[in-house]
């Protein structure tokens, strides 16, 4: 009787700690840019979204081609975008600097036609914002001359990602798996004759 609900709480506990993982797997999506094109630059990469803290991290982006943006590597976030809040899930700004101070850096804002979630899926991005920082955080910026609107709706591609939830179609059949290992561990017990192991 002791094995058997030592099964139990030990197939209890795995099913929380999967579920707890699970989670904590759900919070950061990996979103890939797709056919993304502006202003004659062409935008490759990725990003992680955390839809739960509204935070953008592992940021490597590419420009190439055009001659508004500049070509290079982007893998910084926008000062101004940590203190935004969720409604940062519209878009995601970026710097070509580490530095503390974005004054006169450049900066790239990709707008995406709906927010991300950690639901994965495709999001296309409808606009692009670009321009040098006019202060330390980037809050607003200087548009280039070339491109004095300092946006463009002329944007082709999208962002993809699949979900990292679990299907529920998944969490079933490990569900079901394990409650077929209790009670077939239930069974074999109870059915065993006397004497034997």
């Amino acid at each position: 009787m002791r094995i058997h609900f030592g099964i139990k709480m030990l197939v209890l506990v795995g099913l929380m700690l999967v579920g707890m993982v699970s989670r904590a797997q759900a919070d950061d999506v990996t979103w890939t840019l797709v056919d993304v094109t502006s202003l004659g630059s062409t935008i490759t990469g990725s990003f992680v979204y955390n839809a739960d803290t509204a935070t953008y991290s592992d940021i490597d982006i590419t420009t190439t081609g055009g001659t508004i943006i500049p070509n290079g590597t982007w893998t910084n976030w926008a000062g101004f975008a940590a203190t935004v809040g969720p409604a940062i899930a519209c878009c995601l700004a970026v710097v070509d600097t580490s530095a503390a101070d974005q004054t006169g850096a450049d900066e790239l804002n990709l707008i995406f036609l709906t927010d991300l979630t950690d639901a994965g899926g495709i999001v296309p991005i409808y606009e692009t914002q670009e321009g040098s920082c006019a202060e330390a955080s980037c809050v607003s910026y200087f548009p280039y001359a070339s491109n004095p609107s300092g946006d463009n709706y002329a944007v082709t591609g999208y962002v993809e990602s699949e979900s990292s939830v679990p299907e529920p179609g998944t969490l079933m059949l490990l569900l079901t798996g394990m409650l077929g290992l209790v009670g077939g561990t239930g069974r074999r017990k109870f059915f065993t004759p006397k004497g034997c192991v």
